[in-house]
């Protein structure tokens, strides 16, 4: 559907009323513009003052076994011991990259975009080795103002933000190809989801205006190119309380079988993508705050956000078509929770200034935490 004929309601008026109906008509048309200039007026207020993360920020966090990694801005990364979380070891931006900004974890790498313009991705071995060694890069890759990073399979997209989104290949030792595919999805891309297979990917999508939505797009293939399958609008306009530039634009997703989870402005989006061409909301889940980021693991699902009150909410997923909202943890009060992930034994909060929060994997019932 068009999204600027998303909210037009078609009422049927008597033909003998021509005046009538045309004056109607007319104030149709003024309310609706009224609206959506309110709406576009919003996200063009929000833009212009919305929070940068600041150099030794925690915006964004991944974890692989019993190890978290949080990134840093012009600081770089940290490594986090979760099993001792007092031993910690950071590293730089790799020489040429002036920011680590977004996180992805795949096939035993950890892929590092610096999300300022010019922007830069850098991929780095996992292996045996703490901290972990550099793979590939920093290649320059189009960013701004909103960016993210993901991977699967052998492919890794990098959303682009206002400029194209971009696919790169890698190898069985992290080396990357040249640029393999670009595409334009509307007004921009804050963010990209790559499912493990490596052969679809759901974007965080700008289409135009105060209208933004999950767009399906299918990876590779004999085509090596990117080819839009669906998408769908979602309740949300975008520049919306608890995000942060670069990285952190609060419309994020994670991926549980055929259902994309959306983290949003309204709450939790719930998107069956069995049928990749026609995605369909199945519901919103009310979360009890501005929902930012959302990982999933197993039966959990973790959301965070700031607006009204810093929250980490656990719902269970058992059944990834009616998640349940089992508990709420309050956040300290000058915290801003930009990211959470999932490991085996934790929960890890990324809270900006306020450093990283951890809290043993649900149980769901234990609220204790350890503070960085």
């Amino acid at each position: 559907m068009n999204p600027l004929m998303s909210n037009i309601a078609f009422i049927t008026i008597p033909r003998q009323k021509s005046r009538f109906r045309a004056l109607f008509s007319l104030l149709m048309v003024i309310a609706l513009t009224t609206l959506s200039s309110c709406q576009w007026i919003a996200v063009t207020y929000n833009a212009i003052g919305y929070p940068t993360t600041e150099r030794g920020e925690y915006a964004n966090v991944a974890v692989a076994e019993t190890t978290a990694y949080a990134t840093l801005a012009e600081d770089g990364l940290e490594v986090v011991d979760l099993r001792d979380p007092q031993r910690r070891v950071k590293i730089l931006p790799p020489v040429g990259s002036g920011s680590i900004d977004d996180i992805a974890i795949a096939d035993g790498f950890l892929f590092l975009l610096d999300a300022r313009e010019p922007g830069y991705l850098s991929v780095f071995s996992l292996g045996n080795s703490t901290p972990p060694v550099l793979s590939s890069g920093p290649v320059t890759v189009p960013v701004g103002p909103f960016s993210g990073v993901s991977a699967g399979n052998g492919k890794v997209v990098v959303s682009g933000g206002t400029s194209s989104m971009t696919q790169f290949d890698y190898d069985l030792d992290g080396k990357l190809s040249s640029v393999v595919a670009t595409i334009d999805l509307g007004r921009g891309q804050p963010d990209v989801l790559v499912a493990p297979d490596g052969k679809r990917a759901f974007v965080s999508t700008h289409y135009i205006g105060p209208y933004f939505g999950l767009t399906a797009i299918n990876i590779g293939g004999d085509s090596a190119v990117f080819v839009k399958r669906g998408d769908v609008e979602l309740d949300t306009f975008g520049f919306t309380d608890g995000g942060a530039k670069p990285a952190n634009f609060p419309i994020e997703a994670a991926l549980k079988e055929n259902i994309v989870f959306v983290a949003h402005s309204s709450g939790l989006a719930v998107i069956s993508v069995e049928n990749i061409e026609q995605p369909k909301l199945l519901r919103t889940v009310d979360v009890g705050v501005k929902a930012v980021n959302v990982d999933v693991a197993g039966d959990i699902a973790a959301v965070v956000g700031s607006s009204p009150d810093p929250l980490l909410v656990l719902l269970d997923v058992s059944d990834p078509q009616a998640p349940v909202l089992k508990h709420t943890v309050k956040l300290p009060e000058d915290s801003y929770a930009t990211s959470v992930a999932i490991g085996t034994e934790h929960i890890i909060v990324a809270t900006q200034k306020h450093g990283l929060l951890i809290f043993p994997t649900p149980t769901m019932v234990t609220t204790t935490r350890k503070e960085l």
